[in-house]
């Protein structure tokens, strides 16, 4: 398990290391990202202007919260030029399968 503690920094009091949720990735815990990656978990990948669309996010925000899932290895980016301008396509990774596929798991789990 990646270092416990410091996840739990970032909840609240009550929640226990014993939680199933805190098992997933941090990055996951937030609407955004959670929306992106499911996009690309059902799309095996997409590019920011798509993902820009389909979020109703700007620019700044969208390229921030995409940073923090590449940080953590769930997704990956490979760029492009097209017409002189920066193409950028996102992939998720297997990481980002697995730990995606988990949270979905843990999250049935918890609403039984």
């Amino acid at each position: 398990m990646i270092n416990m503690v410091n996840r739990l920094q970032h909840f609240p009091t009550h929640y226990s290391k014993d939680n199933i949720l805190l098992q997933s990735s941090i990055q996951l815990f937030y609407p955004y990202r959670l929306h992106i990656m499911n996009i690309l978990f059902k799309e095996k990948q997409s590019d920011f202007i798509t993902l820009k669309k389909r979020l109703d996010i700007s620019n700044g925000s969208l390229n921030s919260h995409l940073r923090y899932l590449e940080k953590d290895n769930l997704i990956t980016l490979e760029k492009e030029f097209r017409n002189r301008k920066t193409f950028t396509t996102y992939f998720i990774t297997e990481k980002g399968i697995d730990e995606f596929t988990q949270l979905r798991e843990r999250l049935f789990e918890v609403l039984k």
